[in-house]
């Protein structure tokens, strides 16, 4: 076979080397990715509150007594979810001291300690059942609470089990995002 027998191919990778180069300046600053990806967390974590977990949490004592949501009592909770990202991190969360617990699951040991009671005595001298604030008492009493144990179960609000498993939709998503950054940044619009 001689030097003329020989098939040559030149290819014009003009459009390959610009799609190269536009991947490898993505991958130099991905915080758009992050901002979109802690976007979506926080969307998750707010239907979860609005749906009641995901999967349901297991209702509260204190829902069921009035008749209202689980965690969204007060609303703090929710309320402070905040989101955060940079260049290599996405993160979505809290920084309510009782976050984690909700969260995660587990007791908390309350020690013993003495407790001033607030309470009412009735027109006919009778002390009313249950307590009440300090500007409406008219009757005070000290007493001692035993040390006791808390138990909370866990309500996952975040988008992620307690073992750090994500919850179900959300590795779909986050693809989807890092694929349409990718693809963009490819055609040059990253």
């Amino acid at each position: 076979m001689s030097k003329q027998d020989l098939l040559t191919i030149d290819l014009n990778l003009t459009e390959v080397n610009r799609m190269l180069g536009g991947l490898a300046e993505a991958g130099r600053d991905t915080s758009p990715l992050m901002r979109k990806i802690a976007g979506t967390m926080a969307a998750m974590t707010a239907l979860n509150f609005q749906d009641e977990g995901n999967p349901p949490w297991e209702p509260s004592l204190a829902a069921q007594k009035r008749s209202g949501q689980t965690l969204s009592a007060s609303g703090h909770l929710r309320r402070s979810i905040t989101e955060k990202y940079d260049a290599g991190h996405a993160m979505v969360g809290s920084n309510l001291e009782y976050a984690a617990i909700h969260q995660l699951g587990g007791a908390v040991k309350h020690k013993a300690r003495d407790v001033i009671l607030y309470r009412r005595v009735d027109k006919h001298g009778n002390l009313a059942a249950g307590f009440v604030k300090k500007r409406h008492a008219s009757y005070v009493q000290k007493a001692r609470v035993g040390a006791w144990t808390q138990v909370f179960v866990a309500r996952p609000f975040l988008p992620v089990d307690a073992n750090g498993n994500p919850q179900k939709g959300l590795e779909e998503k986050i693809l989807t995002l890092a694929t349409d950054f990718l693809r963009e940044a490819a055609n040059g619009h990253g």
